[in-house]
């Protein structure tokens, strides 16, 4: 993992009963304008918003916090399977 994510931070988030709720924290994204994102990240940033979208809405509907919940895990899923393909190849 440590080989893929070389110039991020990471920051842990509030929920730390979830399992691998990572966000990223890119402090060079002013730099980042032109260019092209990778699926990974595409896939990293989707997760952290409805993982910050899903805590935030649990304490008002429980149900909407859930069904968001399901999705990031989704996602998570998939990111995992890629890092696995990545590792593969490397």
């Amino acid at each position: 993992m440590a080989n893929i994510y070389k110039n991020v931070n990471f920051r842990l988030g509030k929920v730390r009963k979830q399992a691998g709720y990572l966000c990223l924290n890119n402090t060079k994204h002013m730099f980042r304008l032109f260019e092209p994102r990778s699926a990974m990240e595409r896939l990293q940033e989707k997760y952290c918003f409805l993982m910050r979208r899903s805590f935030e809405l649990a304490l008002v509907d429980k149900t909407r916090s859930d069904l968001l919940n399901e999705k990031a895990c989704k996602i998570l899923q998939e990111i995992r399977r890629m890092e696995k393909t990545q590792e593969k190849f490397s």
